[in-house]
């Protein structure tokens, strides 16, 4: 079974729609495993995606989300920390709609309470993920240690 992209469609997009992007260096595998007896690895790539969607739920619940994973992927395409610079790393990518208009807006960031949010939130770590997460937490903010950012736009 293929699990590098999961597509969870909704009922009816109405209203003021904004599409985010995830950007992470985290496992967040969906392996739909609900019992770490079945498959300990998979259980806990499934509690962190359980993870990131609790968080943005905060705020609002996403309408539309889909994982991706992409393995050796060059950190120079991309926007982690320091730490992970001209590295090779399996990233994920987590995109979702939310028909709530500026759920996560301030100070002229459409991003910028998902940074907060997500900062220091607990992770498990050493599963599929190739980059060093010191401190088994999200780093959202750390110049040297970013392992996730955000995107937002107006359409897909």
């Amino acid at each position: 079974m293929d699990h590098t992209a999961t597509q969870r469609p909704s009922e009816v997009i109405g209203g003021n729609t904004a599409f985010y992007t995830i950007y992470t260096l985290v496992d967040i595998t969906d392996a739909n495993i609900s019992s770490p007896k079945v498959d300990a690895k998979g259980f806990y790539q499934s509690q962190n995606l359980n993870t990131f969607m609790q968080t943005i739920g905060l705020r609002t619940q996403p309408i539309i989300s889909s994982v991706r994973k992409l393995e050796s992927q060059s950190t120079a395409d991309y926007m982690f920390g320091t730490d992970f610079d001209n590295t090779q790393q399996t990233m994920w990518i987590l995109t979702f709609v939310s028909d709530t208009d500026r759920a996560w807006f301030k100070q002229d960031d459409y991003t910028a309470l998902l940074k907060t949010d997500f900062k220091f939130t607990p992770i498990h770590i050493n599963l599929d993920d190739t980059a060093t997460n010191n401190n088994e937490i999200i780093h959202t903010q750390d110049d040297a240690q970013l392992n996730t950012y955000f995107k937002f736009s107006e359409n897909i």
